[in-house]
């Protein structure tokens, strides 16, 4: 591992040695249908489906080091052991989704009413294109034990694979009166880490995540409400790779890592 890993500013020297050239502004392009059904009394449906696509993306390059960087780290006057990345427009993408969400309201005369929901997304973001390698990296020659990999499967992990491709939400509210309870668990779609190698990938599973929130309206104004987030204290899948190398304790997670937490609160509408 190295004993400095540095990002530098796109308009730094270190940087612009190294290849780096004035951010260009991100251009996208979308196109999105929707439509809204109302099977029965109470429950309706709607369905939208996206196309996204993004030119110039703004990614981070991948660390450069090695003995053919320590000419160009010494000028800068830099640790030639120095691991070195910055932003650049590193790649073209295209994400296509859909969501659905059902909502049905039951009533129960005395015992209050309850609004059920079910959502579900579904995403996937592919790279149509990356960006050629600068002509300061190309030219350095042989680097042995060093890498001039300036983007590559690790930083088209991060857009294409660090995040869920699907997402469940399910949940109930019921309310009685001046009391109210909601109840909502979400599914996160598993995860993974994309390494230069194939072999280093890593992937981490789909979670549970359980939330709940019991309220009370003391006035029209003045709300009581107790509850908690991931109340089942889930947390993220572990690094199979010991903490020694520098990585964190979980993987990619789409979700706050530190488990469960309770809360309460009064909230007042003025």
């Amino acid at each position: 591992m190295p004993a400095v890993t540095r990002i530098a500013p796109v308009n730094s020297a270190l940087a612009q040695a190294l290849g780096a050239t004035t951010l260009d502004p991100e251009k996208s392009r979308n196109l999105g249908f929707g439509v809204t059904w109302q099977p029965a009394p109470r429950t309706s449906l709607t369905a939208d489906a996206y196309w996204i696509e993004i030119d110039d993306r703004i990614a981070r390059s991948e660390s450069l080091y090695g003995p053919a960087l320590a000419p160009i780290l010494a000028a800068q006057g830099v640790d030639t052991s120095t691991w070195t990345s910055y932003y650049t427009n590193a790649f073209d993408t295209r994400t296509r989704g859909l969501d659905i969400v059902l909502d049905h309201s039951s009533q129960y005369g005395a015992w209050g009413n309850v609004r059920w929901s079910a959502g579900f997304n579904y995403n996937k973001t592919i790279i149509t294109d990356v960006k050629d390698a600068p002509a300061a990296l190309q030219g350095l020659g042989n680097n042995p034990g060093g890498s001039l990999t300036w983007v590559g499967r690790a930083r088209e992990g991060d857009l294409t694979d660090a995040q869920p491709k699907t997402k469940w939400v399910l949940g109930g509210k019921w309310t009685l009166g001046d009391l109210g309870v909601n109840l909502q668990t979400t599914r996160y779609g598993k995860v993974k880490t994309l390494q230069q190698l194939e072999s280093g990938d890593r992937s981490f599973g789909a979670k549970w995540i359980t939330d709940l929130d019991v309220s009370y309206t003391l006035y029209d104004n003045i709300t009581l409400s107790v509850g908690g987030t991931n109340i089942f204290d889930v947390r993220p899948d572990k690094h199979a790779i010991p903490s020694a190398v520098g990585l964190n304790l979980y993987g990619n997670s789409p979700f706050y890592p530190g488990g469960g937490f309770w809360y309460s609160k009064i909230a007042y509408d003025f």
